[in-house]
Protein backbone atom coordinates (compact mmCIF):
# COMPACT_ATOMS: atom_id res chain seq x y z
CA UNK A 1 0.00 0.00 0.00
CA UNK A 2 2.79 2.31 0.56
CA UNK A 3 3.78 4.60 -2.46
CA UNK A 4 0.58 4.07 -3.93
CA UNK A 5 -1.10 7.58 -3.74
CA UNK A 6 0.62 10.54 -4.95
CA UNK A 7 1.46 12.97 -2.62
CA UNK A 8 -0.41 16.59 -2.47
CA UNK A 9 0.39 19.87 -2.03
CA UNK A 10 -1.71 21.49 0.54
CA UNK A 11 -2.65 24.85 -0.50
CA UNK A 12 -1.55 28.11 1.04
CA UNK A 13 -4.60 29.07 3.52
CA UNK A 14 -6.28 32.35 3.21
CA UNK A 15 -6.24 34.74 6.29
CA UNK A 16 -8.77 37.14 6.54
CA UNK A 17 -8.56 40.98 7.62
CA UNK A 18 -8.39 41.47 11.16
CA UNK A 19 -11.81 42.09 12.71
CA UNK A 20 -13.64 40.91 10.09
CA UNK A 21 -17.06 39.50 10.57
CA UNK A 22 -15.59 35.39 11.45
CA UNK A 23 -13.01 37.02 13.92
CA UNK A 24 -15.86 39.00 15.48
CA UNK A 25 -18.07 35.92 15.81
CA UNK A 26 -15.24 34.15 16.74
CA UNK A 27 -14.08 37.05 19.61
CA UNK A 28 -18.23 36.40 20.68
CA UNK A 29 -18.31 32.87 21.01
CA UNK A 30 -15.16 32.81 23.32
CA UNK A 31 -16.38 35.57 25.74
CA UNK A 32 -19.74 33.48 25.78
CA UNK A 33 -17.65 30.41 26.81
CA UNK A 34 -15.46 32.35 29.03
CA UNK A 35 -18.43 33.79 30.77
CA UNK A 36 -20.28 30.54 31.30
CA UNK A 37 -17.44 29.10 32.61
CA UNK A 38 -16.92 32.20 35.10
CA UNK A 39 -20.74 31.72 36.22
CA UNK A 40 -19.79 28.00 36.71
CA UNK A 41 -16.92 28.69 39.23
CA UNK A 42 -18.73 31.61 40.94
CA UNK A 43 -21.48 29.17 42.18
CA UNK A 44 -19.26 26.29 42.59
CA UNK A 45 -17.48 28.64 44.75
CA UNK A 46 -21.03 30.13 46.50
CA UNK A 47 -21.56 25.88 47.89
CA UNK A 48 -18.10 25.51 48.95
CA UNK A 49 -18.20 28.83 51.20
CA UNK A 50 -22.07 27.70 52.09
Amino acid sequence: MFGTQREQIQTKLTIGQPGDKYEQEANLVAAQVVNQIDAFIALFHKELVS
